[in-house]
């Protein structure tokens, strides 16, 4: 949040910052971002899987239709996130 610089915000609900569902990151990889498929990276989804699971996607070899799941205790060199910005007051969504 600080890098962001949306202290403030969060603290007063105006702003959350999560990771991308599965869903949200496959429409906008084919909507807008084409790269989001093109990166040797799992990309770690908020889906839950399971009690101790997530999902996870976007690795090179499939591109945006691969998905799979990890623990989440699980450490892989291989594994990012992004955040994804919601400003809750305006119904909007930020890459």
């Amino acid at each position: 949040a600080k890098p962001l610089r949306l202290v403030d915000q969060i603290a007063q609900a105006v702003v959350s910052i999560r990771r991308p569902k599965a869903a949200e990151f496959n429409f906008a990889g084919n909507l807008r971002y084409k790269h989001l498929g093109e990166h040797p990276s799992w990309e770690g989804f908020n889906d839950l899987f399971e009690a101790d699971r997530r999902l996870i996607g976007g690795y090179s070899d499939r591109g945006l239709a691969r998905v799979s799941d990890r623990c989440t205790g699980h450490r892989n060199d291989l594994l990012v996130f992004r955040p994804l910005v919601v400003f809750s007051s305006q119904n909007l969504v930020t890459w």
